[in-house]
């Protein structure tokens, strides 16, 4: 390895009368070694996702070699399926064990987690009044074992239908769960008619028609 000796020699070579040559130490060659920028990639995924090790990439690197001549490095990325949603640093970890590179720099790079896609949509629900309609919903879309409860906030809002003195459109609004994007689907909620024939009137407050209603579960 370098350094290199440099060794002289007469080989080729004729004296002239009257001279002689002594050879003193030989020289040396020192091959300094390349300077590489080493970054941690990043990348992004899905919570519930498995993602894998983006790895490092360098610049500087001569000879056509890549990253991989660097031994002794790596990151510590550490993202898993139950990881949850947000932005996470990456690092470049280890020291290098290649004499033939130094590393000047690190960059860190970035992942993020992306939340998952949840879908709530409400049941439909036949009652004789809109006060005793009771409101539930069902999920699509948890990961993890995720369920139900994970999920805070959740309400109805209650939507007359235009032709339909007895069906209202229920529409589930306000969750939130901190690893999902939330999309919502309505549900119907129809009135039975009274038995003396008219309508149950769907009264809230005093004497008066309210177009619509909220309720929080």
């Amino acid at each position: 390895g370098s350094p290199y000796a440099i060794d002289a020699s007469l080989s080729g070579m004729t004296l002239l009368n009257g001279y002689a040559v002594n050879f003193v130490d030989a020289g040396k060659l020192t091959v300094a070694p390349a300077h590489v920028t080493v970054t941690a990639l990043g990348g992004t995924s899905t919570y519930g996702g498995s993602p894998s090790n983006p790895g490092l990439s360098a610049t500087g690197l001569v000879n056509g070699q890549n990253v991989s001549v660097l031994t002794g490095l790596g990151n510590d990325f550490a993202i898993l399926p139950t990881t949850n949603a947000g932005t996470y640093a990456l690092h470049v970890t280890g020291t290098n064990t290649n004499g033939n590179y130094v590393v000047d720099n690190t960059v860190n790079g970035s992942w993020t987690v992306d939340r998952a896609s949840l879908f709530i949509t409400a049941d439909s629900v036949v009652a004789p009044a809109l006060s005793d309609a009771q409101f539930s919903s069902r999920y699509s879309g948890f990961v993890n074992g995720d369920d139900s409860s994970v999920v805070s906030g959740l309400g109805y809002g209650v939507f007359p239908i235009t032709g339909d003195p007895l069906g209202y459109d229920i529409v589930p609004f306000g969750a939130s769960a901190s690893n999902y994007t939330i999309t919502y689907f309505p549900g119907l909620l129809t009135l039975l008619p009274s038995q003396s024939g008219l309508f149950p009137a769907p009264l809230i407050g005093d004497g008066g028609y309210n177009g619509s209603a909220s309720f929080n579960l």
